[in-house]
């Protein structure tokens, strides 16, 4: 069920062929979960090898390039070498060349179920007797279907 977001993201982002981009937004969703949108910013400012995995290939869902590790005007000039008219610092024409045919498990959508599953089991009572052993951990990542914050659950999982 764990598994290691930035490498997932980085895997995802290697699936990008030259000639195509794709959207932020189009990762979050190949991982499952479209709000996972500026998480996946944030892995990819990470991404060690920068031509290797090519980050410079993904943008703003309105197509505005976006930043770059290297600074955007590096990024600018690796998607024009890969042929793409930059015009106000947005992609031309980049619905034409938007990749979405990912290959994937979709991670996150596999763990929000989990993590619905695991709500039905939640125990939301003080408890006085601590014999048996209690998973707790807090998440406000999602919302149920009462649109309610998750919050501080336990689980009881025996001795």
């Amino acid at each position: 069920m764990l598994f290691d977001f930035y490498e997932y993201v980085l895997k995802l982002t290697c699936q990008i062929p030259e000639g195509k981009i794709s959207t932020y937004k189009e990762l979050a969703i190949a991982l499952g979960d479209e709000i996972s949108a500026r998480a996946v910013g944030t892995a990819l400012n990470r991404n060690p090898t920068l031509i290797k995995i090519p980050c410079h290939r993904v943008i703003h869902s309105d197509g505005r390039t976006g930043g770059y590790k290297s600074g955007a005007e590096k990024k600018t000039g690796l998607l024009q070498k890969e042929g793409f008219v930059i015009e106000n610092d947005r992609v031309k024409n980049f619905l034409d060349y938007v990749f979405r045919d990912f290959h994937t498990s979709y991670p996150l959508k596999e763990m929000k179920k989990f993590q619905y599953d695991l709500n039905k089991r939640v125990v939301a009572e003080d408890v006085n007797d601590y014999s048996n052993a209690i998973i707790c951990g807090a998440d406000v990542a999602y919302k149920n279907i009462n649109n309610e914050e998750y919050g501080f659950g336990g689980i009881d999982i025996g001795q």
